[in-house]
């Protein structure tokens, strides 16, 4: 499983699905990414062609401890805040991530972890999850990698209205990982139209 991947209990800030360690967080981000955790199967016999990369379409969320140091890495106090629709302490859908950022949450890019996380300032949440970006360059890395391909969870998770307005049409990340893998001509109708 390549996400959920945040063992610290909540206690400082990071992504809970990057593709690369962020060094800058120390031994915590090490062995905590897809890269390392497949290259480890890999390293140790597993056959890559078996190997399926799980992809988010959620993200995790921190109540940050000073709104002031919100890089990845940042002291927490626990989970941040419930989605309305997700309903669960430290989860968010990837629609609500879009809901906050309309109200003004800011998002960022670690270049480390080639993955987005955004702060909202009067809820004090930091939400680190996947956007089309993110997922692209996961799926190029798979490619190349060799493996046998991807997986999301969850599909009610990503923006099936097309409410987010950041990005075009419905389902963007899981349409953002169809297109990486098959590209637009091959895949055209296979999973969701726009």
């Amino acid at each position: 499983m390549t996400y959920d991947m945040q063992p610290n209990g909540y206690i400082y800030t990071g992504h809970h699905s990057p593709l690369y360690a962020n060094p800058l967080i120390g031994d915590a981000s090490r062995d905590n990414n897809v890269n390392f955790s497949l290259s480890y199967w890999v390293a140790n016999g597993a056959d890559p062609q078996k190997l399926i990369v799980g992809m988010p379409t959620y993200g995790r969320t921190m109540e940050l401890s000073f709104t002031e140091d919100h890089a990845v890495g940042a002291c927490s106090n626990g989970r941040g805040e419930s989605g309305p629709g997700t309903g669960e302490d430290g989860y968010i859908s990837y629609n609500e991530v879009c809901a906050l950022i309309e109200e003004g949450a800011i998002e960022y890019w670690d270049p480390f972890q080639r993955a987005p996380f955004s702060i909202h300032v009067p809820s004090r949440r930091w939400m680190g999850y996947d956007n089309p970006r993110s997922l692209r360059l996961k799926v190029e890395w798979l490619k190349r990698s060799g493996l046998g391909g991807a997986m999301v969870w969850a599909l009610a998770l990503d923006d099936f209205s097309d409410n987010c307005g950041l990005y075009t049409g419905r389902f963007p990340l899981i349409n953002a990982i169809k297109d990486a893998l098959f590209g637009d001509s091959l895949a055209r109708g296979f999973m969701f139209k726009n």
